[in-house]
């Protein structure tokens, strides 16, 4: 039964997703008088027609717009008159078409699509933030690794720690900051219930170096030795106020790109920090039985992704054809050749099938065995807390993304 419910879930939360993208380019060539045939969810054989609605161009000629559903809900398009290239050139020449347009026109066509699925997710990752609250790391001990130095100076689960060589500390942050200053022994305070109690906390460096993150869980590229105690901290949520949600919504897509780019020069980890369908999957599972609003808080998470991967300039994604729309922009609008654009199309084709091979299998994988995984699975609200992986001594690779 869970696995129904996770399927139902999970391909009811796509469909919106992808509702929510093809909104945009739908609305946006609507405005542009674009001849607009049809709009599908999904791919594959028609389930159904669910509607037709007229339209009219500049020039007063009319159709319909189809709003289908199809049998494989993956994805989805807006279909515009004239959206293929042609060998001889005449896509131009069509009234209404896409490649008749301005390359001005084209563009906001096609950032319509990314645009809504970025401001979708940032509207429902605030109303997360305002209803229920953010999930902060804060200053509670989760966890200890057995044999490291807090464990083995008394340093007990459920301990909060309020004090670090002299220093107040208010959460996780500070701790983790303090730790990494620090150049000797550590006397840290804790509280137990309503004891304060001190411990003498041996300073240790990591056997290896690791990679530094920034306050923003982002790589920062560098990578040193770092004191570890071995403690994971807790985690709790906090209820924020509505200008402060929209900031922290507001702030998600910026750390996504962030930590895209961060990841350009480190491709292994890109493709282990990066998430398919199968995962998505299984995302959804992990939390479908808990309450439908950390449901609700993935689903703004993904909605986030999808409208930035969709702008990366590869062929067959928005952002490829947004770089041939700038191209012709700069040539003052004279085309590129049917081969340059072919060539280009094929080339995204190729590389958007073969990270789909990589990240499935990836996926797949890390199911079966997730003792193998390299990086762990990025959650909506339930961040790990394992210590080797988030813990005072500071994040190290396999610190998943927030």
């Amino acid at each position: 039964m869970i696995y129904l419910l996770t399927a139902f879930v999970f391909l009811t939360m796509l469909m919106i997703l992808v509702a929510v993208h093809e909104w945009g380019h739908y609305l946006v060539a609507k405005a542009c008088k674009m001849g607009i045939s049809e709009f599908s969810i999904g791919f594959g054989p028609k389930v159904k027609t669910l509607r037709k609605v007229p339209f009219k161009l500049e020039d007063g000629e009319a159709g319909e717009t189809e709003f289908n559903l199809r049998w494989i809900p993956l994805g989805g398009f807006v279909k515009v008159w004239g959206h293929e290239p042609l060998e001889d050139g005449s896509e131009v020449n069509i009234k209404g078409g896409f490649y008749s347009q301005t390359p001005i026109r084209r563009i906001a066509m096609l950032l319509a699509g990314p645009a809504f699925s970025i401001a979708f997710g940032i509207m429902v990752l605030t109303l997360v933030y305002t209803s229920i609250g953010v999930m902060q790391q804060v200053n509670v001990v989760k966890s200890l690794v057995d044999g490291k130095p807090a464990q083995l100076a008394g340093v007990k689960p459920g301990d909060r720690i309020v004090e670090i060589d002299g220093q107040k500390i208010s959460n996780a942050s500070n701790a983790m900051a303090t730790i990494r200053s620090s150049t000797k022994d550590l006397t840290m305070k804790v509280e137990r219930g309503a004891e304060q109690k001190t411990f003498i906390v041996k300073r240790v460096l990591s056997d290896t170096p690791l990679a530094i993150f920034d306050e923003d869980d982002i790589p920062t590229g560098e990578m040193k030795t770092v004191p570890m105690v071995g403690i994971g901290f807790s985690f709790e949520r906090t209820k924020v106020g509505l200008g402060e949600a929209v900031v922290m919504a507001c702030n998600t897509p910026i750390k996504v790109v962030r930590r895209l780019l961060s990841r350009v020069a480190a491709p292994r980890q890109l493709i282990e920090e990066s998430t398919g369908v199968v995962g998505m999957a299984a995302m959804t599972k992990q939390i479908v039985d808990q309450q439908i609003i950390e449901v609700i808080q993935l689903s703004g998470m993904i909605s986030i992704s999808l409208g930035i991967m969709n702008l990366l300039p590869i062929g067959m994604l928005d952002g490829g054809q947004i770089l041939i729309a700038f191209v012709e922009l700069c040539r003052r609008g004279k085309r590129l050749s049917f081969q340059s654009q072919m060539s280009f199309l094929t080339a995204g084709l190729v590389f958007i099938v073969m990270m789909f091979v990589i990240v499935t299998a990836k996926d797949i994988r890390n199911l079966i065995f997730p003792e193998k995984a390299f990086g762990a699975m990025p959650q909506a609200n339930k961040p790990a807390t394992n210590p080797d992986t988030q813990s005072l001594e500071g994040k190290t690779e396999n610190s998943p993304p927030k």
